[in-house]
């Protein structure tokens, strides 16, 4: 059974593509094991997401769509 992960980022309505690829490029930088995203947060795999992330969200754990409450 895996451990759970110990350093996770939560990302609350991200409307823009570009600043979803950023964090998710961020996240990756700062050696954290995923990132949620809430579910009014713009499509994980929109074009303009993928090519700011620079390929990071292949990296690791990401939850897209995720209710805030549960969070």
């Amino acid at each position: 059974m895996k451990e759970r992960p110990s350093f996770l980022i939560c990302g609350k309505e991200i409307g823009n593509p570009e600043t979803k690829g950023s964090l998710i490029r961020t996240a990756a930088a700062a050696s954290a094991e995923g990132i949620i995203f809430t579910k009014s947060s713009v499509d994980l795999y929109n074009p303009k997401t993928v090519r700011a992330s620079a390929g990071q969200y292949l990296e690791f754990l990401l939850c897209a769509q995720c209710d805030p409450l549960i969070v």
